[in-house]
C-alpha cells in the first residue's frame, strides 16, 4: 500500500526575523500530537539555531544542512537525496524546512518536482517571518527578501515590540504591495495563539502562493549572496564583563547569534542591526560559539576580546 505524501511547510525569513522561535512554538504546541521533522538550513558552517529547538521539551527529529543554502546550486544536488533518505528513515507526520535567511525560496520547486520527492511530500504552505522594524530596509537589499514575501501563504509580522506603530504599519503596507493575498499576523517573539496555529496547520483552500507567482525560472542561485559570515569559538569560559564587551561590539553587526559560556553560566546572544539581546541559557554549553553576518572586521576584534577575557 502506497504511503500518503507527507505535508511539507516552508519557513523563511531574513536574518534575525524569528524563524527558530516560531518553530519552537510549533513544537511546544504540536510536538506530542505529531511526529515533527525539521530541516534546519544554516548559511554558516555551524548550526546555532538547533539549540533553540533543544529548549523545547517536545520530541522531534532534525536534519541539519549547514554551510550554504539548500536552494543554491552548490547544495541542492546533494540535499535532495539526503532529504529523501531522511524521510524514509524517520517517517514523520509533518515536515518543516527552515530555510537560511539568505535563501531564495522560489527554487523550492526544484525540490518538490524532483523524482525522489514529488510523490513523498505534498507542499502545504509557505510561512514567512518578517522583522517589522527592518523590513523596508531589508527588502531593498536583496531579491531573496522580496521573494520570501512573494511566496508566503502566511506572513508573521514579528518583533512588533521593537518597532514604532508607524513602522509596523509601513512594513505591513510594503508587504501588501508584494503579496496582497497572504494571511498576516502581528506577533512578538513569534508567539501565536492556538487558533492561529490551527490556521497555519489547516490546508489552504486555494493554490499555494509558491505556485501562483507566475515565475517560470525555478533555477537555484548559482552562488550564495555576497555577505561575509564568520564563526568565532572559544573553549575556555569568559568573564561576565567580557560577555558585556561582546554585546557592545556586536551592536555594529548586521546580524549575530550564538552562545557565550561564562564563569557564571551560559548566555544566548541575538543581535540584529544595532539591537542586542543577551539572556540566560539553561543549556549546557561546551564553549562559546558565535556566528556573525556582515562586517568581517568584527570577527577579528571579537577573537581578541574573547582571548583576553578568559575567566581566571
Amino acid at each position: 500500500m502506497k504511503d500518503n505524501p507527507i505535508p511539507l511547510y516552508l519557513v523563511s525569513g531574513f536574518l534575525g526575523s524569528g524563524k527558530s522561535s516560531f518553530l519552537k512554538g510549533i513544537l511546544d504546541r504540536l510536538g506530542r500530537r505529531y511526529k515533527i521533522a525539521i530541516v534546519q538550513n544554516e548559511f554558516a558552517a555551524v548550526n546555532i539555531d538547533r539549540q533553540i529547538l533543544e529548549e523545547s521539551a517536545e520530541p522531534h527529529v532534525t536534519l541539519e544542512v549547514n554551510n550554504g543554502s539548500v536552494f543554491c546550486l552548490c547544495l541542492l544536488g546533494n540535499f535532495i537525496p539526503q532529504f529523501a533518505e531522511f524521510l524514509e528513515r524517520e517517517k514523520p507526520d509533518i515536515v518543516f524546512i527552515e530555510a537560511t535567511g539568505l535563501a531564495d525560496p522560489l527554487a523550492l520547486m526544484q525540490v518538490l518536482t524532483s523524482a525522489e520527492l514529488r510523490e513523498r511530500v505534498i507542499f502545504r504552505k509557505a510561512i514567512t517571518v518578517v522583522n517589522a522594524a527592518r523590513f523596508n530596509e531589508q527588502s531593498r537589499m536583496l531579491r531573496q527578501v522580496v521573494n520570501q514575501v512573494r511566496v508566503a501563504d502566511m506572513l508573521i509580522l514579528n518583533r512588533c515590540d521593537t518597532a514604532a506603530p508607524e513602522n509596523i504599519d509601513a512594513s505591513e503596507r510594503a508587504v501588501r504591495l508584494i503579496n496582497a493575498n497572504c494571511r498576516l499576523i502581528r506577533t512578538t517573539f513569534a508567539e501565536l495563539s492556538d487558533s492561529e496555529i490551527d490556521i497555519i496547520m489547516e490546508p489552504e483552500k486555494y493554490e499555494p502562493a509558491l505556485f501562483g507567482t507566475g515565475e517560470t525560472n525555478w533555477e537555484p542561485l548559482s552562488a550564495p549572496p555576497k555577505i561575509e559570515c564568520s564563526v568565532i569559538t572559544e573553549a575556555a569560559p569568559v568573564s561576565s564583563v567580557t560577555a558585556e564587551k561582546v554585546s557592545g561590539l556586536l551592536k555594529n553587526a548586521m546580524r549575530a547569534k550564538g552562545y557565550i559560556r561564562t564563569e557564571e553560566g551560559g548566555f544566548q546572544l541575538n543581535a540584529v542591526e544595532g539591537e542586542v539581546i543577551l539572556q540566560k541559557s539553561e543549556l549546557p554549553l561546551p564553549r562559546t560559539e558565535l556566528v556573525i553576518f556582515g562586517n568581517p572586521e568584527i570577527g577579528e576584534s571579537l577573537k581578541e576580546i574573547l582571548k583576553n577575557g578568559r575567566a581566571l
